[in-house]
């Protein structure tokens, strides 16, 4: 049931995205595989359009309009393994990757070599200069105590953060470069879901429309289920 609500929820967050809120030459598409990797929501940028002005494509400037998050940490050292040349990540037509999103599962955090994974894929797409935004609904367990944005954190830039015990629901977008900075957003069960940023290079970001898709998917839930599955996804 839930392989069936976080399938919808990526295909309808993917398709609001490319609705006008991704700018001209930037597209999203739902489980695309990049190497080993097979994120839920790829966003890549295509070399075959033009790019038009920031300033006219609707995306918002950091330095005008900071995301709008309860916590904001910035790597203490620069990341050097971000600037090797060598390292590109492409799709397999030649667009080039900028962001993923992750929503994730209780498949991520029930065994510690799935946790390590989720967490590994997580930390290289930003170490390699790709924008990150995972949207993690389920409560810490054992074995990510402080959540799992503190262990994405913790192996990033090895600094250990604590998680928060009276909303321990998160939200964190990951903008990357050679001091990464996570725009973190703490939720307790039941709030409504903020838009949160959606990076497309180190100035400039969309807002990810999470509260919109989530209920646009609910409603689609089969009956049946609904019952079975309120409120825990």
């Amino acid at each position: 049931m839930f392989h069936h609500f976080h399938n919808s929820w990526v295909y309808k967050l993917s398709d609001r995205l490319n609705d006008g809120i991704l700018p001209a030459g930037f597209y999203a598409a739902g489980e695309q595989i990049i190497g080993d990797a097979e994120p839920d929501v790829l966003m890549l940028r295509s070399h075959a359009e033009p790019a038009v002005p920031w300033a006219e494509s609707g995306a918002i400037a950091v330095a005008d309009h900071p995301p709008q998050v309860s916590l904001t940490s910035r790597a203490q050292e620069p990341l050097y393994v971000g600037k090797q040349d060598h390292v590109v990540i492409r799709s397999s037509e030649g667009d080039r990757v900028v962001a993923l999103i992750e929503i994730v599962s209780r498949g991520n955090k029930d065994s510690r070599p799935r946790l390590h994974a989720f967490v590994d894929k997580a930390t290289a797409a930003i170490e390699h200069g790709c924008h990150v935004l995972v949207v993690d609904l389920f409560p810490p367990g054992s074995l990510d105590p402080q959540g799992i944005h503190a262990a994405i954190w913790e192996q990033l830039t090895g600094e250990q953060i604590d998680g928060s015990a009276e909303s321990p629901l998160t939200l964190a977008s990951y903008q990357a470069g050679l001091e990464p900075t996570a725009w973190v957003e703490p939720l307790q069960v039941g709030e409504v879901l903020p838009h949160m940023p959606l990076f497309l290079d180190t100035e400039w970001y969309v807002q990810t429309p999470l509260e919109e898709t989530y209920e646009q998917t609910w409603r689609g839930f089969p009956e049946p289920w609904k019952s079975q599955v309120s409120g825990e996804i």
